[in-house]
């Protein structure tokens, strides 16, 4: 029993000493093969020139969004409204008069010889003004819609 004994430790000795050498043989390999890592920072560039991207790529990224686009144009955008001479003609007056109007109405809140409150009345359009404690409040009021819109601002020092 004594020789079986001797004889289990034996091939159970040459067991691990092989099991171990392999080991050993298998981790000197992987040390050897091994390189060493190398690393970088991440970089990004953009590739849209509109955000600092490379200007050739304007074309192809272009191309790429036409392709993309699914609107179909309707009638009206394929066809703009030509305009006669008349109506191109009474835009301009109606254009220069309101700003000219305008221009009134600031010079009454905001002018040399500005009123403390007031109210004007264009078309469908209501501006009420007053001056309180350096504040000037105007209230611009839409007769059609009910909509009104306040503007505060500050008292200028001309």
């Amino acid at each position: 029993m004594f020789g079986y004994f001797a004889k289990t430790l034996c091939c159970t000795a040459q067991f691990s000493t092989k099991r171990f050498d392999r080991l050993n043989a298998a981790c000197l390999v992987l040390m050897c093969l091994s390189t060493p890592l190398m690393a970088q920072d991440f970089s990004y560039k953009p590739v849209n020139p509109s955000f600092g991207g490379d200007s050739f790529n304007s074309s192809h990224l272009l191309s790429l969004a036409e392709r993309q686009n699914m609107f179909v144009p309707g009638p009206s955008t394929r066809n703009p409204i030509s305009n006669t001479n008349s109506q191109l003609f009474e835009r301009q007056i109606q254009s220069a008069l309101l700003s000219r109007i305008s221009a009134q109405i600031v010079d009454e809140i905001l002018g040399e010889t500005a009123s403390e409150a007031g109210n004007f009345s264009i078309g469908g359009t209501q501006i009420d003004f007053e001056r309180v404690d350096g504040i000037i409040a105007i209230t611009i009021s839409d007769d059609l819609s009910g909509g009104s819109t306040l503007i505060e601002i500050p008292v200028p020092d001309f």
